[in-house]
């Protein structure tokens, strides 16, 4: 009997380790590479156009926005360098020519815009303009609710729902998998979504995500199963296949 103590004891402490092993792989989290990329998402806070070159993104499809931060610069006219932020109207000053409208320009539209402005007012002959996007401000999407680093996240090119998600460390323990997508525009619905338990079974719930858009994860609900039970205990609703006879 004194050699079997300790082998019990250790074959009871590894059922509970696979027990508690099953509860944590039933929570599980989305993991990063859990769908394709369709586009870049970034840590909390900005993103950089170096940012942008190193995931293979071109800055010809991404719109100027406010809180943008920019470098500008016109070829052999050093004076007229600059360093100006977008404001909230998507205005940015610039030397000599005074306000410049760019928010919702591409980079390249943005250069136009500022050449003629150089040439009409008669400060410079055939300018040539340069803007290096040092902070993509305006690219950012919040999400918030049951995930486990909630903020606001950089997004390039066509980020889809899953990367954000799996970019702000997946889903918490206490989340369901009820989401809502709140876009910047007033007048766009919010789109309000059931994942599946295992996403990857439900692709077409992975919707992109655009600039400006507020993600929610909601909380389960919780039921509680008590009485001439086994195990009694509180069970999260995180989907809704969930019976009175499988709680029991």
């Amino acid at each position: 009997m004194r050699t079997l103590l300790p082998v019990r004891f250790v074959c009871s402490t590894f059922i509970f380790y696979l027990v508690c092993l099953a509860f944590t792989v039933a929570a599980q989290q989305i993991q990063p590479g859990a769908s394709p990329q369709a586009g870049t998402v970034s840590g909390q806070g900005y993103v950089s156009q170096d940012s942008v070159a190193e995931n293979n993104e071109t800055s010809e499809n991404i719109r100027l926005g406010a809180g943008d931060l920019l470098d500008v610069s016109v070829y052999n006219v050093p004076e007229l360098a600059t360093k100006t932020r977008v404001g909230s109207n998507g205005d940015v000053y610039l030397p000599l020519v005074d306000y410049v409208h760019v928010a919702g320009l591409t980079l390249d539209e943005a250069q136009e815009a500022i050449e003629k402005r150089l040439t009409d007012g008669g400060f410079v002959n055939s300018p040539h303009v340069t803007i290096f996007v040092n902070e993509y401000a305006s690219q950012n999407a919040t999400i918030l609710g049951e995930v486990l680093k909630p903020g606001q996240y950089t997004v390039l090119g066509q980020p889809r729902l899953f990367d954000i998600i799996s970019t702000a460390g997946g889903f918490s323990e206490r989340a369901a998998r009820r989401v809502t997508i709140t876009h910047r525009v007033p007048d766009d619905k919010p789109v309000n979504l059931q994942l599946a338990r295992n996403v990857n079974d439900d692709p077409a719930k992975n919707v992109e995500i655009r600039a400006g858009d507020t993600i929610v994860v909601q909380r389960a609900d919780v039921v509680y199963v008590v009485g001439d039970v086994g195990r009694p205990s509180g069970f999260l609703m995180d989907s809704d296949s969930l019976t009175v006879l499988k709680a029991i």
